[in-house]
């Protein structure tokens, strides 16, 4: 919709001395800037969401902050804190955060096979943290498989 529009504001501003050249020239650059403002803008928001994610599982696992606002954070992330929930942990013989490749190839195969599950994933302490309901064994017998094979046999935990 925005590019329609700086296409159409470009035909009826267009110079009739100018050459078409020069002013596809500069309708790509007005374009290049355009995307690049919208791919870093998407990128803050990744970011943002994140971190927010983040706050929430520290809070979450330390058990800080109102139950009430902790219940309303955790819808926005998929849990139902009103029901029973197990956490999982994996550990490699490094530490990882979120942007490893280890716990995104975790991650893809656990939200691959549970897409519509009311599942959380996230690093801790150069941890891998599952989080999903407390009836869903298959979902943390799934992540504690694929971790385990993604850090070449590392430890896990699950916890009710």
């Amino acid at each position: 919709m925005l590019v329609g529009e700086h296409l159409a504001t470009a035909r009826a501003a267009w110079p009739r001395t100018a050459s078409p050249d020069d002013v596809l020239s500069v309708i790509a650059q007005a374009m290049d800037a355009f995307a690049d403002g919208y791919e870093r803008a998407q990128c803050l928001v990744i970011r943002q969401e994140d971190a927010a994610r983040r706050e929430f599982i520290v809070d979450l696992l330390h058990g800080r902050g109102d139950p009430g606002h902790l219940a309303a954070r955790a819808e926005r992330f998929g849990l139902r804190l009103s029901r029973v929930h197990a956490v999982a942990v994996g550990e490699g013989p490094a530490k990882y955060d979120e942007t490893d490749p280890v716990p995104r190839r975790v991650e893809d195969a656990l939200f691959g096979r549970f897409e519509n599950r009311r599942i959380l994933f996230t690093t801790k302490d150069g941890r891998m943290v599952c989080i999903a309901p407390g009836d869903q064994d298959d979902v943390l017998t799934h992540f504690a498989k694929q971790a385990h094979a993604a850090t070449d046999g590392g430890q896990g935990d699950a916890r009710p």
